[in-house]
C-alpha cells in the first residue's frame, strides 16, 4: 500500500495550501533524509523535500540551495534507474 501524506505548503505569495502526496521514495544523500513526493492528481511531477520524522509526524523541509537540490535530484534519478 502506498503511503500518503497531507502537507500544508506556502505558495509564492505566502498563502497556505493543503496538498496530498503519495510518497514515491525515501532516500538518503550525504547522511540527510529526503522524500520524493507525487502530488495527488498530478502523476507527472515529483517534488523533493528534506524531512524529519518525530513520533510518526513528518515535517517537510525546503532544500536550501541549488547545489543541494542538484545532488538530491541526481541521487533520485539514479535510484529510479536502478529500480
Amino acid at each position: 500500500m502506498e503511503q500518503q501524506i497531507t502537507a500544508t505548503l506556502l505558495d509564492e505569495s505566502g498563502n497556505e495550501m493543503e496538498q496530498t502526496f503519495t510518497v514515491e521514495r525515501k532516500f538518503v544523500v550525504a547522511e540527510k533524509e529526503y522524500l520524493a513526493l507525487i502530488p495527488a492528481g498530478d502523476e507527472e511531477n515529483v517534488y523533493l523535500f528534506a524531512f524529519t520524522e518525530t513520533d510518526g509526524d513528518v515535517t517537510l523541509l525546503e532544500i536550501e540551495s541549488d547545489e543541494e537540490y542538484d545532488r538530491v535530484a541526481d541521487a533520485y534519478e539514479k535510484a529510479m534507474e536502478e529500480s
